[in-house]
């Protein structure tokens, strides 16, 4: 059976949403052969009994990278043979270039979507800021960190594209409406959450950490250069110069004009998953 599957994907997801946020995503490469599969993050979409769960945190960042290797563990262990990926976005990509230090062997190979490479000045400040706040309130939810990380998202946003304070996502629409009226998405973290991952962040770029990884791993880079978590295309290519300057052999990146935060819901999501499926049919 194993076989005629071309290959696994393990999708990584980011803040404030869930596995239903891809499903265009699992539609378009299980159309394609590929086995795709997402274990949904601690304190996120059906790992909670009740709403107010989500994203309080009583444990560190951490906790959902080791999740998300222990899950890639569980994976090879039902598919041995068959090409293995992961895709992560957004806080998913972080978690997957943490993932990459110690799986890098397991793995044919990472497509980081809506990434950035560091910014010292906003995750230093968001780590104290943070500490702080959960030092005053324990482990309650840090609304006003969540404004400051999102403050300037619409400062592109194109008034024909625009719908509300979340069209930052994409220039589908209907996307950004059903994002909005998901009771699992869009929800507030804990301040503990915010303080461990500004943490994370804060160490994820040391070159250091990255000196175990075979230079031969590949690496896909995709984003829009009017989504504001990189920056509008300008973290997203020192992510790249970043992969390039410690010896990475095969770096791919592509940045998609007017594309926002969300490609996988974006209006031209076909053309991101060709651009997808090309690379990883190569890799295979």
């Amino acid at each position: 059976m194993t076989k005629s599957i071309k290959g696994i994907i393990q999708v990584i997801h980011g803040m404030s949403e869930h596995e239903g946020r891809y499903t265009h995503f699992f539609k378009y490469f299980t159309e394609r052969g590929y086995l795709v599969f997402l274990h949904e993050h601690l304190h996120h979409g059906s790992n909670i009994t009740a709403k107010d769960e989500l994203g309080i945190f009583q444990s560190d960042f951490p906790t959902l990278i080791k999740e998300q290797a222990a899950y890639t563990e569980k994976l090879k262990k039902d598919y041995p043979d068959t090409p293995f990926f992961v895709f992560g976005h957004s806080m998913g990509s972080f978690i997957a270039q943490e993932h990459m230090k110690s799986c890098w062997s397991k793995i044919d190979g990472y497509i980081l979507c809506g990434s950035c490479y560091k910014q010292p000045f906003l995750w230093k400040a968001g780590e104290i800021a943070s500490y702080l706040l959960d030092k005053l309130y324990r482990n309650r939810r840090a609304y006003i960190i969540k404004k400051l990380v999102f403050l300037n998202s619409n400062s592109k946003t194109r008034s024909e594209y625009y719908y509300n304070e979340n069209s930052w996502l994409s220039r589908d629409i209907e996307e950004v409406k059903k994002y909005c009226n998901d009771k699992l998405c869009d929800f507030t973290y804990s301040s503990t959450f915010y303080t461990t991952f500004f943490n994370f962040l804060n160490s994820l770029y040391s070159e250091e950490s990255f000196k175990n990884i075979s230079r031969k791993l590949p690496i896909m880079i995709v984003a829009g250069d009017m989504d504001p978590v990189g920056k509008f295309g300008k973290g997203v290519i020192e992510l790249e110069k970043f992969y390039n300057k410690i010896g990475f052999d095969d770096v791919t990146c592509h940045l998609y004009k007017n594309a926002r935060h969300e490609l996988h819901n974006e209006i031209n999501r076909d053309e991101v998953f060709a651009d997808i499926e090309k690379w990883l049919e190569i890799r295979i």
